[in-house]
């Protein structure tokens, strides 16, 4: 082999903290035993999990890397046809700060916020802190300011936070589901000349069974008056015409669906003359 080693350009370790300010850290690659020959060096970023070198730095004696991850140097000498591979590792500043979110319920149709908890590590007051809301979320105003923000929609919601000291930053996000999705209301008695006589005094309504869903039929929608008493079937059997409301309602999320239909009635009795 070439004996290959790497160090930082000053002397340092080959494993180094990340620079928060973004400045890159220069490691140089080196071999023993190789006086007079001829050595070419190769930089690649490296994938601890599979083995593999990743993409190609270029190639000389010294490589410059700001980002977290394992770099690797193939030495190759010319000369002897030998060949050997070192390592460098830049690791997360150990003066940056943490930051975790518990993780959120959904907005659904009875929810219709939620309070995002974000943690901080360490506790530290002057460390600083901004949430951002994409993916169609928005946050209550007031509250992008606090570690409680208050979400208003479904959306991903992001926190960043700084220490200005050394610039050190951290982030975490969630996402935050949207489960307003309403049931499926559907009377499917078709409503084709749909009429209540002397001939057919009684029409049963129908529509989908569903054992997870709750239904009431109504007179009307407005209120808890117009619910027909006991009427929370898949189906509602009626003697009077009129218009129908069929309401469904998911427990799951508290969302509702309506749909209706018109009943005529034909009563009149004939006049003997």
């Amino acid at each position: 082999t070439t004996g290959a080693s790497v160090e930082e350009e000053d002397g340092g370790s080959s494993i180094q903290e990340q620079k928060c300010d973004g400045t890159p850290i220069v490691f140089s690659a080196s071999c023993s035993d190789t006086d007079g020959q001829i050595v070419d060096y190769f930089w690649y970023e490296y994938d601890q999990v599979n083995g593999t070198f990743g993409a190609d730095l270029g190639n000389g004696l010294t490589v410059s890397a700001s980002e977290q991850g394992v770099y690797a140097v193939e030495i190759i000498n010319v000369t002897t046809g030998c060949a050997d591979t070192a390592f460098a590792e830049i690791i997360p500043n150990s003066s940056a700060p943490g930051v975790t979110i518990d993780e959120p319920a959904a907005i659904d149709c009875n929810t219709t916020s939620v309070i995002l908890n974000a943690e901080l590590t360490p506790n530290d007051p002057t460390l600083t802190f901004v949430w951002e809301a994409t993916n169609g979320g928005s946050i209550a105003p007031g509250t992008e300011t606090t570690l409680q923000a208050e979400a208003l929609t479904p959306g991903t919601y992001t926190i960043t936070v700084a220490n200005p000291d050394n610039l050190c930053e951290a982030v975490a996000f969630v996402v935050v589901e949207d489960q307003t999705a309403p049931p499926v209301a559907e009377i499917l008695t078709d409503p084709t000349g749909l009429e209540v006589s002397c001939n057919l005094p009684m029409i049963t309504l129908m529509s989908t069974p569903n054992d997870t869903l709750n239904y009431q039929w109504c007179l009307d929608v407005q209120g808890p008056a117009g619910e027909i008493e006991n009427a929370t079937a898949d189906t509602l059997v009626v003697s009077n015409g009129g218009v129908y409301y069929l309401k469904v309602t998911n427990p799951a999320n508290g969302c509702t669906a309506i749909d209706s239909i018109t009943v005529m009635e034909q009563f009149e009795t004939p006049t003997v003359i």
